[in-house]
C-alpha cells in the first residue's frame, strides 16, 4: 500500500471511510515490523487492524490476521497462542472466497506443522491477492 506508507494509506483509507483497506494497511504494517525482527509491534498493529476488520464482519480479513499473528506468537516462542491464532484462522477461511480459502487453509496447515516440529522457519507469505484485488476494486465502486 501506498509504496510502504503504511500511516498515510491508513489515513487516507479513513478519510474515505474505507475501514477494511485501512485495517489491511495496517496488518501490513505489522508484517513489516515482524520482518524487521519486532514481533511484539507486530502484535500491537495486529490488534489495531482486527478492530478494522471486526468492524466491518471481514472473515477474510480476520483469518489473515490470525495467521499473521500466529507468526509473531510464534517468533516470540509462544506455540500455544500461535497455534491458537492458526485454529482461529482455520475457523475462519470457510467464509472466504475459495481461492483465498484454499490457499490459506494450505498455508496454515504448513505453519501447524512447523509448530508442532518445532520448526524457526520463516512462514510462507501469504500472496493474499484476490483479497487485495477486491479491496482495490470498492475504492472505484464506494457507495457513499
Amino acid at each position: 500500500d501506498w509504496a510502504g506508507d503504511y500511516d498515510l494509506a491508513k489515513a487516507a483509507y479513513r478519510a474515505l471511510r474505507l475501514e477494511q483497506p485501512a485495517a489491511l494497511a495496517t496488518l501490513r504494517l505489522g508484517d513489516y515490523l515482524l520482518a524487521e525482527g519486532d514481533p511484539l509491534l507486530a502484535l500491537d498493529c495486529y490488534r489495531e487492524a482486527e478492530q478494522g476488520f471486526s468492524g466491518e464482519s471481514d472473515v477474510c480479513g480476520l483469518a489473515l490476521l490470525a495467521y499473521r499473528r500466529g507468526e509473531a506468537y510464534w517468533r516470540l516462542g509462544q506455540a500455544e497462542p500461535a497455534q491458537a491464532s492458526l485454529n482461529e484462522a482455520l475457523k475462519l477461511l470457510p467464509g472466504c472466497p475459495p481461492p483465498v480459502f484454499a490457499e490459506g487453509r494450505e498455508l496454515v496447515r504448513q505453519a501447524l506443522r512447523r509448530i508442532q516440529n518445532g520448526a524457526q522457519t520463516l512462514w510462507p507469505q501469504w500472496r493474499w491477492q484476490v483479497y487485495e484485488d477486491l479491496l482495490r476494486l470498492r475504492l472505484f465502486f464506494h457507495p457513499d
